[in-house]
């Protein structure tokens, strides 16, 4: 199951390079309308979210359980039932916590130079992560600190969110306004 973890990071880099890598600084911070987000707030989204769940997969690596994982992974309780809706084919839009909001103004070109970082050390702890109990082992939630989510959860939880915004940025280069090179 880790592997499948490390193989959706590593492609969720490759789509950010692919899709938005070539985008100028105009087209990073093209809004399609005053309430929705630029490419740059969604990048930025994501690295808010890396930003909390980086270090707590350190404090699981650091004192966690270990575990050789056998056995079925499963998208239980409130973790899985959030992965479940990401993954819906119509997946509704949900409002962002103020603490995982981005900013208006941002320089999108160290937004995009924080996701790269950001999602290979997200990459890179798949590989220590091998070994922990995905299932034992639990982790915060972002927006409230009295629910967790099991590792497993966790991981793919993140995984999927950033597949989610990562889509929604490309979604904002097919708006019909959408500046040209």
């Amino acid at each position: 199951m880790i592997s499948s973890f490390k193989t959706e990071a590593h492609a969720n880099i490759l789509l950010a390079k692919e899709k938005l890598s070539n985008l100028s600084d105009t087209q990073l911070r093209w809004k399609p309308a005053p309430e929705r987000w630029s490419i740059s707030q969604c990048v930025e989204h994501i690295n808010i979210s890396n930003r909390f769940w980086i270090p707590e997969l350190m404090k699981i690596i650091t004192r966690g359980k270990k575990s050789d994982n056998y056995g079925e992974y499963e998208r239980t309780g409130f973790g899985g039932f959030i992965i479940r809706n990401l993954l819906a084919p119509k997946v509704r839009k949900v409002r962002t916590v103020k603490k995982l909001s981005p900013p208006d103004q941002l320089d999108s070109k160290k937004v995009m130079e924080e996701y790269l970082i950001l999602q290979k050390q997200w990459e890179e702890l798949m590989e220590k992560i091998y070994g922990y109990d995905i299932v034992g082992n639990r982790v915060p939630s972002p927006i409230f600190s009295l629910i967790t989510y099991r590792l497993g959860n966790a991981i793919e939880l993140n995984n999927v969110h950033t597949r989610r915004h990562l889509n929604q940025a490309i979604n904002v280069m097919k708006e019909p306004d959408f500046p040209a090179m």
